[in-house]
């Protein structure tokens, strides 16, 4: 890390804690994700869609 950035890149010239050879490795984000959004989901469009995108206006149409 320099200057409070990370970088992922090969033959990487910086020392860190702990290294983990992943050599031959696939690397990537999980294949599970465990959240998910309810309000588009199960009810996309009822009452109406949430335009804003915002955890309180998902509330507000929940209760509608």
């Amino acid at each position: 890390m320099k200057d409070g950035r990370v970088a992922i890149e090969p033959n990487l010239q910086a020392t860190a804690r702990e290294e983990i050879d992943a050599n031959g490795s696939l690397v990537t984000v999980p294949f599970v994700d465990a959240h998910f959004h309810m309000d588009a989901t199960l009810s996309y469009g009822l009452p109406r869609v949430n335009m804003s995108g915002t955890l309180l206006e998902g509330i507000a149409l929940w209760e509608n």
